[in-house]
């Protein structure tokens, strides 16, 4: 074949150019090519190339320290041990233990090692969305973008499960529960797209209190006389054990050390803020999850009990009702913290909507349907993605715990490995940019460090597929649904772009090249077509 012109739109963004706005044709700057033939829109490979550097202007904008970044990590992390009762549930207390101590080792220290290295090289907003699709191009990017938006969505709808299942310690009618889960994601989405300013302040009081009545909870077992820390050695039988939502609570619990590459635009410092701020949660956390389950245990040392959904508060109220309601309370203020979550996807959803050149994921309404705080200089608020989130949310909280812990799980690992995947593509395409962080060992360091997540992943979708083959089934077809809609968006696309050149070509219209970069119809300046840039690819 001889050389194949493609051709794409510059980074300006439609609202920026004063031609784009009188005449109406933003979105048709973003669609508009001149081909003799329909363009190719399956991307070919991509070759990586270095961002560009961090000016001294963009430097002096972040505001992220270590310490706002460790605040932003707890919750993104951790956000309080209420949710993760099921693990003793379902494979025993020992086997919770050693999970917990084991997973942050073989689990988050990779997520956190390799999260370090891409976002200190993409230091801009955006995370594993950013990395895959500088990595792979615009097909795996889709791919990857609507695994971790499907992961988040999962993850939200535990939230507004566990938020009903702690206020009650009694079954209550459907009715009732939908009433409730419908009250809390509408204050959800109300308090994010007024702001989250108030919440971001008080931060540190909702750790405390999310986290008292587990420490009162420790005293009180030692003064009513119920250490029994033997009880801590038991192991269900081998029939009993459900090692998928054993593995999917525990991975629930320690994940999402690598979202935090999706505020790396705003962090100020670099590798020294990055670090302290992902590696330094991880002690927390651990505490975090240890110390209720080992005294909870103790208290109530009947592994079949803890199937239960919520139970913290069952174990609470052994102690006395006073400290069931205390851990009620704690676990509102914790499952609050879901409108930082709702937060993180809506802006997820946001860029993945943008009318950018590269791929479109989303409809435009959840890019338009958005404004700016404080008079159009503050944080862009996306309302539509906002209201999106939390009514995908909510209809998802109707499915089981179980199933939906494990379908996060499914979800995760396609959008964990590709993360890991873009490491390594990087590290081969890009071998001397200098990197303020490194994965150590270099290349070998780069293969190694996910063989622990293969291991787990591999574990978890094995005897998922056992006990439940239809879960696992729904993540394939999940992947197989959203490759399908890629391809038919491109291709209504492909002939949306024929059918308007040859309009043009009836019309007389004809791109003519120009010296040097862009095109020109032989229009004035302020031409659309004047917006668009070319390359050569030589096949």
């Amino acid at each position: 074949m001889g050389s194949r012109y493609v051709f794409h739109t510059t980074d300006l963004l439609p609202i920026e150019d004063e031609f784009l706005q009188s005449s109406g044709k933003q979105e048709d700057a973003y669609e508009t090519e001149f081909y003799e033939d329909p363009p190719i829109f399956i991307a070919d490979p991509v070759q990586p190339e270095p961002p560009p550097p961090i000016t001294a202007e963009e430097e002096g904008k972040r505001t992220l320290n270590a310490w706002k970044l460790a605040v932003i990590g707890y919750y993104l992390t951790c956000g309080g041990p209420f949710g993760i009762e099921a693990s003793i549930g379902a494979a025993g207390p020992l086997l919770t233990y050693i999970a917990f101590i084991v997973f942050p080792l073989i689990w988050s220290v990779p997520q956190a090692i390799m999260a370090a290295e891409l976002a200190l090289i993409y230091r801009e907003n955006g995370g594993n969305i950013v990395w895959v699709q500088n990595a792979f191009g615009d097909f795996i990017g889709w791919i990857n973008a609507y695994n971790n938006l499907g992961t988040n969505l999962f993850t939200q709808a535990i939230t507004v499960q566990l938020f009903v299942g702690y206020l009650f310690d009694h079954e209550i009618s459907s009715t009732e529960q939908w009433i409730i889960r419908c009250a809390f994601v509408f204050v959800i989405v109300l308090v994010n797209i007024t702001g989250l300013g108030w919440v971001s302040r008080l931060s540190l009081l909702f750790m405390v209190l999310m986290n008292l009545p587990f420490i009162i909870e420790a005293v009180a077992m030692f003064v009513q006389g119920r250490f029994h820390p033997e009880v801590w050695k038991e192991i269900p039988p081998r029939d009993e054990i459900y090692v998928s939502l054993w593995i999917s609570t525990t991975v629930y619990a320690y994940g999402g050390f690598d979202s935090l590459g999706t505020f790396a635009g705003e962090v100020v410092g670099g590798k020294r803020t990055f670090l302290t701020g992902l590696f330094g949660v991880l002690p927390l956390n651990v505490c975090n999850y240890l110390l209720p389950l080992l005294v909870g245990y103790s208290i109530d040392p009947n592994y079949k009990n803890w199937q239960n959904l919520a139970h913290f508060t069952g174990v609470a109220s052994i102690i006395g009702p006073w400290l069931r309601w205390m851990m009620v309370v704690g676990s509102a203020f914790s499952n609050f913290g879901m409108v930082n979550g709702v937060a993180n996807i809506s802006r997820n959803m946001w860029a993945m909507a943008k009318p950018k050149h590269q791929t479109k994921k989303l409809p435009t309404f959840i890019y338009s349907w958005s404004y700016r705080a404080d008079g159009g200089r503050g944080e862009v608020r996306p309302v539509a993605a906002i209201i999106v989130v939390g009514a995908i949310s909510l209809g998802l909280s109707a499915i089981s715990y179980n199933y939906l812990v494990q379908l996060m799980l499914i979800f995760r690992i396609t959008n964990l490995l590709l993360e890991y995947a873009a490491l390594i593509r990087l590290k081969y395409s890009m071998p001397d940019f200098p990197r303020e962080f490194s994965v150590p060992f270099g290349m070998v360091g780069a293969l190694l460090l996910p063989l622990t997540t293969v291991g787990i992943c591999g574990t978890m979708l094995f005897f998922a597929a056992k006990k439940h083959w239809v879960l696992v089934m729904v993540g394939f077809l999940y992947n197989v649904l959203i490759a399908v809609v890629y391809l038919l968006f491109r291709l209504m696309r492909k002939l949306r772009h024929k059918i308007r050149s040859n309009n043009r070509k009836k019309a007389g219209i004809a791109p003519v090249w120009t010296e040097g970069r862009g095109l020109s119809s032989g229009n004035s300046d302020k031409s659309y077509e004047s917006l668009l840039t070319h390359r050569v690819i030589n096949d």
